[in-house]
């Protein structure tokens, strides 16, 4: 079975982690190039580990 079809098949932890991030946040470009990269990587553990679990 694909990633992708997978992936729909299984709840998103990331909805459930509501990482939200204001509009203003998102044009800084040090947040940008540093902690948005460093938030989606560590997001993207976070829904393997759970679908390792499930």
């Amino acid at each position: 079975m694909p990633a992708c079809a997978r992936w729909r098949r299984r709840p998103s932890v990331i909805a459930g982690l509501s990482d939200t991030v204001d509009a203003m946040r998102m044009d800084t470009p040090t947040f940008r190039d540093h902690a948005l990269p460093r938030l989606m990587r560590l997001t993207g553990t976070v829904q393997e580990l759970a679908i390792k679990s499930a």
